[in-house]
């Protein structure tokens, strides 16, 4: 069966920053490849040297992966993700909200609803995301 991994491009070059972030909140080894220490970093101009090429946050339930390079087009609001967390109980819900949503803007607040409960919220870093628990 085929997964879905999320992908997020930074465009305001803070990749280390978000990425690091997500690692203080969720776990997980972080894994950072900057320009000049990959293969390719000949195919780059210098400005960039210093640019997160690709960036990985891997642990058992998770994996996240992100970038800081320019797109060949033009950013176009609302052209990117939402990632959902899935959590194991209303008390990991709580807290994982928190903490991500942490200096972001909370847009739907955690409540129960028909299936289960959830709240969603955009964190610090522009990123939508919604958490959800099957709990009532």
């Amino acid at each position: 069966m085929p997964k879905i991994t999320a992908y997020i491009h930074f465009a305001n070059g803070n990749c280390r920053e978000a990425m690091a972030f997500y690692r203080d909140c969720l776990g997980g080894q972080l894994k950072l490849q900057v320009v000049k220490d990959s293969p390719m970093a000949d195919m780059f101009p210098p400005h960039l040297k210093d640019n997160i090429l690709h960036a990985s946050l891997e642990n058992a339930e998770l994996t996240l992966l992100g970038s800081e390079m320019p797109s060949l087009e033009p950013e176009v609001k609302g052209h990117s993700i939402s990632l959902m967390l899935i959590c194991d109980s209303i008390s990991e819900l709580h807290e994982q909200f928190n903490k991500l949503s942490a200096g972001g803007k909370t847009f739907h607040p955690i409540e129960q609803f028909y299936a289960g409960t959830m709240g969603s919220f955009i964190d610090k870093f522009g990123i939508m995301w919604g958490a959800f628990t099957n709990e009532k």
